[in-house]
């Protein structure tokens, strides 16, 4: 008789199973006569209690048999050396030698009163507490891989833990190594793991899917959210050539190893830049259309949630957005990818409708306190004492600082791009008003006849207090039938306007005053040039200045009328000139290499609102200039869809400045203020379901021939859906390997 199954640890084997069933079977046939019990040969009663052989069977399967009771002579059979029954327990027992005992910590547990109604009657499964108890029975039989003989997926698993609580382990030290486990070990039959591709072809379904074989190797084509070796190798050099604006963000380029894809080291304000500005445009030319739309509506989502200026409208529209668009992520990228940071975009448009702008809810000043408390740190023995001790001597000093006068302190600290205070006079002249810090060194200049023409022209063209002469000119010329009243108006009307300031200052007109009287006269002929300026908390830099620079100033946008429409001027700042007048007085202009914008050729916007310009073609090169109050900034981004010469123009906005109505802002449908919007936004549409789960454009990924069952069969595939429960991974959490963009924003691999 086969007693074999008395050794094995697992109750659950059909061969346990049988066993138990082969021995009531005996123990009745030999139950003495007049009676209905037998003893019951568990661990728990040893073969003392006498109980009714359905109870018997209860406690087998609860408590197990007694593993030394191997010859059954308290149920009737013969007290006789059985060397067979040696030989039957040689392979069961050589097999599970080095196997820990895991079911000895189950039952008892178990012994303390927590499964007592586990068996095989019909109480059996009928708490919460043997479902749990059947999960634990599963996984103690359970191979940690196939072949495993000396660990189970339990023991492993509380052998893990036991380390980790001796060693102290932080629990991200414990996922890498689970993470090093999972690559290290033989693979098992996941869901997501190369075998289930060869599954397809048993199936007759996904084509596309399937594996190809090639010259004797098996490749897989990638995901439609993979980047191939170009692709990854171009985004990381669109990350690294990244110059933006003083303030905005740290050098994100020092972050971005392209010889090995890598992005690393950003701080958290860097990775919601990366997400809100750079990676939309860097995806504008990699990636099938459907996942590029896809993962742009998402960035662009935080983008417009994060501005200064939210309309109850706009967030309506994102609470209804996001569902759509995380749908449409799960239409390419695996579970694995939706874990609880990407689900929570659901709640943030409703978030911002009951408590406000962002920014005051933000982490950021949070981090930023941290930081300063965690300097406080000198000795790491004490870390509290010191933090408290430097934050109440923080708290005194600038308490104390309020009381002093003439030196900088906490609460009159200038911005990092202060312009300085206005100590200067208010002049009648607003083009005089400009305030305007000018930065590096004065470089003298003579201007020639040309070019101080042109500069005389637009400071008056674009003068307040000047306009109301301008038409009056323009009247006068209109009525002598002068054919091009524009070239004249340029060209003599300084001479007209400085007469008719001389007669009215003549005659006592109260609208002459001195102001006007030098801008009248013109400016001197000798000028300054400077390569860099401060003016409304933004910095300026000229286009020379700033090669040498990790950021980038010199982009500008001056709105203007070009054939008789208001349009958008974009261009880059060459010089920064400041003109002399009479009076002490000074206007400051920069002068611009304006890009052409009259065509496809020049300027393309896309769907998602995005402006793309050609620095390769530009117009109105005899008039370059602008005044320097007019102009607002922008930076420029590299366009990787349309070829070198393009770029994706972004809007920026220092921290502070607000676009103030000067209309009433009493309204009816009042509005969450914030910030003003810039750059793109989302238009979500769901489109057809002819979705390409797979990239046919780029190399297939090679697969070593040992990780891959070669030859399956319909049979073999219904053996492995039968005992999918059975085969799961050792690690709760699937990971997939190779065909899984990365999600780590402070270190990940393009």
């Amino acid at each position: 008789m086969d007693k074999s199954w008395i050794q094995l640890h697992t109750r659950g084997r059909l061969q346990y199973i049988n066993g138990v069933k082969e021995f009531l079977t005996f123990a009745v046939a030999h139950m003495k006569p007049g009676t209905n019990k037998i003893l019951c040969p568990c661990k728990r009663c040893s073969n003392i209690e006498w109980r009714p052989p359905n109870q018997v069977e209860d406690h087998l399967y609860a408590y197990g048999m007694n593993m030394d009771y191997t010859r059954w002579t308290s149920h009737g059979e013969d007290n006789e050396d059985d060397n067979d029954n040696d030989a039957e327990f040689e392979d069961i027992v050589e097999d599970e030698e080095d196997v820990d005992d895991v079911i000895e910590m189950l039952n008892d547990y178990q012994e303390a009163g927590t499964f007592q109604n586990f068996g095989g009657s019909q109480e059996y499964g009928s708490s919460e507490e043997e479902s749990k108890f059947r999960r634990l029975m599963s996984d103690v039989e359970q191979e940690l891989y196939p072949g495993c003989r000396k660990f189970s997926k339990l023991s492993f698993l509380v052998k893990l833990l036991h380390l980790k609580l001796m060693k102290s382990c932080s629990n991200s030290f414990f996922t890498l190594l689970l993470v090093l486990l999972k690559e290290a070990l033989p693979e098992g039959k996941t869901k997501d793991t190369y075998n289930s591709r060869l599954d397809l072809e048993v199936m007759g379904i996904r084509h596309k899917l399937q594996p190809v074989c090639k010259n004797g190797k098996t490749k897989f084509k990638p995901g439609c959210y993979s980047f191939s070796s170009k692709e990854k190798q171009g985004t990381c050099e669109f990350i690294s050539s990244v110059k933006l604006p003083d303030g905005m963000a740290s050098n994100i380029s020092r972050c971005v190893n392209t010889s090995d894809c890598r992005i690393s080291g950003m701080k958290s304000h860097d990775c919601h830049i990366i997400l809100q500005r750079l990676l939309p445009v860097a995806l504008r030319g990699y990636l099938p259309k459907d996942v590029r739309v896809a993962i742009i509506e998402y960035c662009l989502f935080f983008k417009e949630l994060t501005s200064k200026t939210l309309k109850l409208d706009v967030l309506e529209r994102l609470d209804k957005d996001i569902p759509l668009i995380l749908c449409k992520l799960e239409m390419y990228f695996p579970p694995s990818f939706f874990d609880i940071m990407v689900h929570l975009p659901l709640h943030l448009a409703r978030e911002a409708m009951l408590a406000g702008p962002v920014q005051y809810r933000w982490m950021f000043p949070f981090e930023r306190k941290m930081h300063n408390l965690k300097d406080y740190v000198r000795n790491k023995a004490q870390p509290e004492g010191l933090i408290a001790e430097g934050y109440s001597d923080t708290e005194c000093i600038t308490f104390c600082s309020m009381y002093f006068r003439g030196i900088e302190t906490r609460f009159n600290k200038p911005d990092r791009n202060f312009e300085g205070s206005d100590e200067k006079e208010k002049t009648s002249v607003s083009v005089f008003s400009q305030h305007i810090k000018m930065l590096g060194a004065a470089i003298d200049f003579e201007l020639d006849p040309v070019e101080w023409a042109k500069l005389r022209w637009y400071v008056l063209n674009n003068c307040d207090e000047v306009y109301p002469y301008i038409m009056e000119h323009k009247a006068e010329l209109e009525r002598s039938n002068v054919r091009n009243v524009t070239e004249e108006q340029e060209e003599n009307f300084y001479k007209w306007f400085l007469h008719r300031v001389q007669e009215m200052e003549e005659e006592g007109s109260p609208e002459v005053a001195e102001d006007l009287m030098n801008l009248a006269i013109g400016p001197l002929k000798s000028a300054a040039r400077y390569t860099g300026c401060l003016r409304n908390g933004i910095r300026f830099h000229t286009r020379d200045r700033e090669e040498k620079c990790s950021t980038q100033n010199s982009g500008v946008v001056v709105e203007g009328e070009h054939e008789g429409q208001m349009i958008d001027f974009y261009g880059l700042l060459g010089e920064i000139i400041e003109l002399s007048y009479l009076g002490k007085n000074q206007v400051i202009l920069f002068k611009c290499d304006w890009f052409d914008l009259s065509n496809r050729s020049g300027i393309q916007i896309d769907e998602h609102n995005f402006t793309s310009v050609n620095f390769s073609r530009t117009w109105y090169k005899n008039d370059p200039f602008v005044l320097a109050c007019q102009t607002k900034q922008v930076f420029y981004l590299n366009d990787t869809k349309l070829g070198t010469n393009w770029h994706v123009v972004q809007r920026s906005q220092p921290r502070g400045n607000y676009d103030v109505l000067e209309e009433d802002l009493e309204s009816e449908n009042e509005e969450l203020y914030q910030q003003e919007s810039n750059g793109g936004s989302i238009h979500v549409e769901i489109g057809d379901n002819n979705v390409l789960f797979h990239r046919d454009d780029i190399d297939m990924i090679d697969v070593d021939a040992g990780t891959v069952e070669v030859h399956r069969t319909a049979e073999d595939l219904n053996m492995d859906n039968d005992s999918d429960a059975e085969n799961s991974s050792f690690c709760d959490e699937d990971i997939e390997e190779d065909f899984m963009s990365p999600s780590d924003d402070s270190d990940s691999t393009m």
